[in-house]
């Protein structure tokens, strides 16, 4: 298989990956889900070298991830309210750092973390609030929030709005760090 043959394989599974729309979404997931679509095409062709010379270059230590990252759907006593998409974990070895795309249609559940330290990045659109320590501030284009162990925090799209940011977690996320507050969704 050439390089193009390779590249075509990738971003038919990526395209492939989201098709689907998670029950229970509002119709206008549909355009959050080709939005992501978008994205991930810009993503697998984003480098332009080939994996071979990627692979030549870097030499040992390193992992390769190919195929689709998985889609968790975001869920609170079984009600789904987003969709993250890994684009890299921990499930794929990544024990330092992960990276997901967020898609919100509803409010996150409060929460904050033992260890991680979480990154939100306002990245392509929508429009939303996010919670920190009790502040609540407008998550708008070209915001980057830090949050430190211990945060309680949230996001969540304004009424009748999908809210899409990326979050990286430092170490690679883990339910087993996610502390839930009392409060849920209630902010």
């Amino acid at each position: 298989m050439d390089e193009f043959e390779r590249k075509a394989k990738l971003i038919k599974e990526l395209l492939d990956g989201i098709k689907s729309i998670p029950e229970g979404a509002p119709e206008s997931v549909r355009e959050a889900i080709d939005q992501e679509r978008q994205l991930l095409v810009l993503q697998a062709g984003f480098n332009k070298m080939t994996i071979t010379e990627l692979e030549r270059k870097l030499g040992r230590g390193f992992k390769i991830i190919e195929g689709t990252p998985k889609k968790m759907p975001l869920e609170y006593f079984s009600k789904p309210f987003g969709l993250a998409n890994e684009i890299v974990s921990g499930s794929d070895g990544a024990d330092r750092a992960s990276w997901a795309n967020i898609t919100l249609w509803g409010a996150d559940v409060l929460h904050s973390h033992k260890v991680a330290q979480e990154i939100y990045i306002y990245s392509y659109g929508g429009a939303g609030k996010i919670f920190l320590d009790g502040k609540i501030l407008a998550f708008k284009r070209g915001m980057r929030v830090i949050i430190n162990p211990g945060v309680v925090h949230t996001a969540k799209p304004l009424k009748g709005k999908i809210l899409y940011f990326a979050c990286v977690s430092t170490p690679a996320f883990n339910l087993a760090d996610v502390y839930v507050d009392p409060r849920g969704r209630e902010w």
